[in-house]
């Protein structure tokens, strides 16, 4: 990949030990150093295909204001013109851990450690509806649980901010996604139902995976187009924990999981303040 961007130590003289980390899409992550800020990612995005530079510049000055322990600071940003066209650049908190993914794939999350990835998710959701930013790909490649067992959200690159126009065209059939993850008002790209309970649905299917270790939209599915109908029909499955005698943490992911966002619960703010109850209820010993 590097080989790609053979420009970035010219364009970022005073980062070292650039090294690859992933790229997808529109966007390279890189890890590298900075003077300053130390071990940073450093992601260097395509403008989409409307070319709205300025519009994705006022997104990424938004998640500035996301006031959460659990989001990655964001340092600096910028354009760099490369050889062929402009890019934007970010420069961002480089967050040392293992993808939920990984965690997951090989043993199912403890209770003390569902508890607390749930604690840290929907206190990021709850804080970053105060500024209007939603997500909208919360799932676990997009969760790193640091050595303290905290749970970061990131790569918002897909982010809508409710109060900038959107960058989805109204007549698209289909929104920005990752199919399992995304509930119908997302699938269908009907925007005016994308709030912070879009996350929320997110939110309980990542919780239920984290136990269950499948993710019930994907499992077995033929195709994507399985996985929709899924989506769209199928009532979430509850979850049965051996220590949830009372079942009141099943009934809250059956709650953020509700086909229709209108039976979920209204915003952030409240399903945080739902969750601490049934937490201290259930007690944890983190």
């Amino acid at each position: 990949m590097l080989a790609n961007f053979r420009w970035l130590p010219q364009k970022f003289p005073h980062l070292t030990g650039i090294t690859p980390l992933k790229t997808g899409g529109q966007k390279a992550v890189f890890r590298c150093r900075h003077p300053k800020y130390g071990e940073c990612a450093l992601k260097i995005i395509l403008p989409g295909r409307e070319n709205r530079i300025d519009r994705e510049l006022e997104a990424v000055a938004r998640l500035q204001q996301i006031k959460s322990p659990y989001v990655p600071k964001v340092y600096e940003y910028g354009i760099v013109p490369t050889y062929s066209d402009r890019r934007i650049w970010i420069l961002e908190e480089f967050i040392d851990g293992m993808e939920l993914s990984d965690i997951i794939a090989a043993q199912p999350l403890s209770k003390d450690q569902l508890l607390q990835l749930a604690s840290n998710l929907l206190s990021i959701i709850a804080n970053a509806e105060l500024v209007n930013v939603v997500h909208r790909d919360i799932k676990p490649e997009n969760i790193k649980i640091d050595s303290n067992g905290q749970a970061w959200l990131l790569d918002f690159g897909i982010a809508r901010i409710l109060d900038l126009d959107s960058k989805t065209a109204t007549s698209d059939i289909l929104g920005p996604r990752t199919l399992g993850y995304c509930p119908p008002e997302q699938l269908r790209n009907q925007k005016d139902d994308i709030s912070s309970r879009t996350d929320l649905f997110a939110v309980g299917v990542v919780l239920y995976e984290s136990v269950m270790q499948i993710n019930p939209y994907l499992h077995n599915a033929r195709d994507q187009f399985e996985t929709m109908r899924r989506i769209e029909n199928d009532a979430f499955p509850r979850l049965s924990l051996p220590w949830d005698t009372r079942g009141r943490f099943s009934e809250f992911v059956a709650a953020l999981t509700q086909r229709q966002f209108r039976h979920r619960p209204d915003t952030g703010k409240e399903a945080l303040a739902w969750f601490e109850d049934i937490e201290s209820d259930l007690g944890s010993t983190t």
